[in-house]
């Protein structure tokens, strides 16, 4: 049994954290590799283990990235559905809050993995199993009507601009979201996170909010 500062550390605890790293590292490599891309021997490598200790826990590639989109669905779309159904807060507000949770800031690295891999899954088409496709696809397109649902109660108490169905506004927040994640998993050591955080917040309320209607102000000529 392997010891700790503290003392030993159980094998279950060790366990779980070798599973943890585990996934980490598949995660990752999935992301920037692609599934087909990427052999069970890299993963092995990268995660210093044997290919015999990634099949002791888990029994085939499919099997790893179907606990993956199983981690990714319990930590970050799970708790994202449930931002967009709180009953406290205006529409606006439980967006913000829900851009904020996925938010592309260093704090939220787990989470911005997480949302891509899923989001990577669902554009690789042929190169993964069409079970792990279909669950990916299952999770986006759930938040995108959650956020349409939301969008179109706020456009009936006119909280939100009708101008543009709800529908499609619903599509822009996501791929706002998910085009801030790609840029932050692209250029995290250039931006700072928090600036592009807000600044992806305020683009988004605005045009919410913002009727389409309404010409925009030209600035005055120099």
């Amino acid at each position: 049994m392997a010891t700790s500062a503290i003392g030993p550390v159980p094998n279950e605890t060790r366990r779980e954290r070798s599973i943890t790293h585990l996934l980490d590292v598949a995660e990752r490599l999935f992301v920037e590799r692609g599934y087909a891309a990427t052999p069970v021997e890299r993963v092995a490598s990268d995660a210093d283990l044997t290919k015999g200790s990634v099949y002791f826990y888990f029994t085939s590639k499919e099997g790893l990235l179907d606990a993956l989109l199983t981690r990714a669905q319990e930590t970050v779309f799970s708790p994202s559905l449930a931002i967009l159904d709180e009953a406290d807060g205006s529409a606006t507000e439980r967006l913000a809050r829900y851009f904020n949770y996925l938010g592309a800031t260093a704090e939220n690295t787990g989470r911005t993995q997480r949302y891509l891999l899923v989001l990577m899954v669902s554009l690789q088409l042929a190169a993964v199993p069409e079970t792990a496709r279909t669950r990916a696809h299952t999770m986006l397109t759930a938040i995108r009507e959650r956020v349409e649902r939301v969008i179109r109660a706020a456009q009936k108490d006119g909280e939100i601009s009708a101008d543009v169905p709800a529908a499609e506004s619903a599509a822009i927040v996501q791929a706002m979201t998910e085009g801030m994640l790609l840029q932050w998993h692209q250029r995290s050591t250039d931006l700072d996170g928090q600036q592009f955080l807000r600044a992806g917040r305020t683009a988004l309320l605005t045009g919410l909010l913002t009727s389409t209607s309404t010409p925009l102000k030209r600035r005055p000529a120099r």
